[in-house]
């Protein structure tokens, strides 16, 4: 039952969230996240072996560690996006959207991979979950649009001021050292 609803969730997407959201459970949904935090971190590591990464140790422990912060990871995007539907007036559980989210994850951890399909899986997963919005939430299109949509940008805003801070501090502290040619770099 479960691999049927793992690719009904990405081939019939309305269709299984409609009928899956009245089993909606936090512990089935972890196991969804530990099976794809599993199966992401192994493929990770044949492609690690594979390319002769140096990396491949870290990514073999990731093996361990990806199903842990899986699942932290989404029990707090579920409580963003639960406030920010709130916000805009929707009445669905928590556990909707981290149950329904986590449906997806499994055939996603493995088609992201793939170079170039997992850019394209990753635009779907954002229409995936505007349905879980729309589907949990009871929000019109519209609103669901904005729910899945904001958190994004203003994450994006503050990681982007974040590093800019980052950089000009770094650049003030080796600025000295980067002027005349002259300085702890050597260059002259």
């Amino acid at each position: 039952m479960t691999f049927k609803v793992w690719i009904g969730s990405i081939t019939k997407p309305k269709e299984t969230f409609s009928a899956e959201k009245q089993n909606s459970d936090f512990v089935k949904g972890s196991i969804n996240y530990v099976i794809a935090g599993i199966i992401g971190a192994i493929l990770g590591l044949i492609i690690s072996l594979a390319m002769g990464s140096p990396f491949a140790g870290l990514q073999a422990m990731s093996i361990v560690t990806s199903p842990i912060v899986g699942i932290i990871v989404a029990l707090i995007a579920t409580l963003i996006y639960f406030i920010v539907s709130k916000l805009f007036g929707g009445h669905g559980a928590f556990k909707e959207i981290y149950y329904l989210m986590s449906l997806y994850q499994v055939p996603m951890a493995i088609l992201m991979a793939i170079p170039i399909v997992n850019i394209l899986a990753g635009l779907y997963s954002l229409y995936l979950f505007y349905l879980i919005i729309m589907e949990t939430q009871g929000l019109s299109s519209g609103k669901s649009i904005i729910v899945v949509l904001l958190p994004i940008i203003v994450i994006g805003i503050i990681v982007t001021v974040l590093a800019v801070i980052v950089g000009v501090a770094i650049f003030s502290m080796l600025g000295p050292a980067l002027q005349a040619g002259t300085g702890a770099f050597g260059l002259g």
